[in-house]
């Protein structure tokens, strides 16, 4: 169920109905209260990551990627990266069961029977940081957009199922100072469906469930969990991404509403939609 917001930004005396404090008081982040347009559906948007706010990490770039790395590490690429990709291994990293980036390294490749070079461990990882840190670039309408919701009052959260290196690089990038709070899979302990990382994000922000649009693009059966926490939920697919993220058997199945760019979220969180 939506939740519309529609205090007004100033009473008869000019001051706010609900605190007692101007209209355009501001929260400590530069966000301006009581100057949202209009009434808005929620109280906050909450955004998947890779195939969301940025592309997923997948094509060329991505087996280049692979290659490199099983180069550095003097492994068996093709013993080692189909049980890498595999379950339980997947999950393991992005639910933060492993504590480092060898210790996963370690466990794949006893699985598949393959040998590693250990001194070259560090400058392993260090090419996976650089390689993941450069792959997350905001696509060219996601900062104007969670500015436009940053302005109008909206909080912005963020739930990302990834490994290590993804919450180490997110500083650093341009979206970072727009979002509110975010939760990475590997620190929180959980991942998307878990109902608890949706719990997460919504106590990070001071929200209810209720009062939340989750936008992302599927992956891990996201959306159903988004919706049976509670929140509003819509798939966002972009046209040059459509075979990768329809791949999924989740998007694939989903019902609910659709979008093909980050910018149609302003209007989705307008009362008037």
């Amino acid at each position: 169920m939506s939740v519309v917001n529609c205090n007004n930004s100033n009473n008869d005396n000019g001051s706010n109905s609900n605190n007692g404090s101007s209209g355009n008081t501001n929260d400590g982040r530069g966000r301006g209260k009581g100057r949202a347009e209009g009434c808005m559906k929620y109280e906050a948007v909450v955004f998947d990551l890779f195939g969301t706010l940025v592309d997923n990490f997948q094509g060329s770039p991505a087996e280049q990627a692979y290659l490199r790395m099983t180069d550095i590490l003097s492994i068996d690429g093709d013993a080692f990266w189909p049980t890498w990709r595999s379950e339980p291994f997947a999950t393991r990293r992005a639910d933060g069961h492993y504590a480092t980036f060898e210790d996963a390294l370690r466990d794949v490749c006893r699985a598949a029977g393959v040998g590693y070079l250990a001194e070259r461990v560090p400058a392993a990882l260090e090419f996976r940081r650089r390689v993941l840190g450069q792959s997350m670039v905001p696509r060219p309408d996601t900062v104007p957009t969670l500015t436009v919701l940053h302005d109008r009052g909206l909080k912005i959260g963020l739930v990302s199922d990834c490994t290590w290196e993804i919450p180490e690089c997110w500083p650093q990038t341009p979206m970072a100072r727009l979002v509110d709070a975010a939760v990475f899979s590997c620190s929180a302990g959980l991942k998307k469906p878990d109902p608890r990382i949706f719990a997460l994000i919504c106590e990070k922000l001071a929200v209810e469930p209720r009062q939340c649009l989750y936008v992302g693009d599927g992956g891990s059966d996201e959306l159903a969990g988004a919706r049976r926490a509670g929140m509003d939920a819509v798939l966002i697919c972009v046209p040059y991404e459509t075979s990768a993220v329809m791949s999924r058997p989740w998007a694939r199945q989903w019902e609910g509403p659709r979008i093909s760019s980050v910018s149609e979220v302003l209007e989705l969180v307008s009362a008037e939609s």
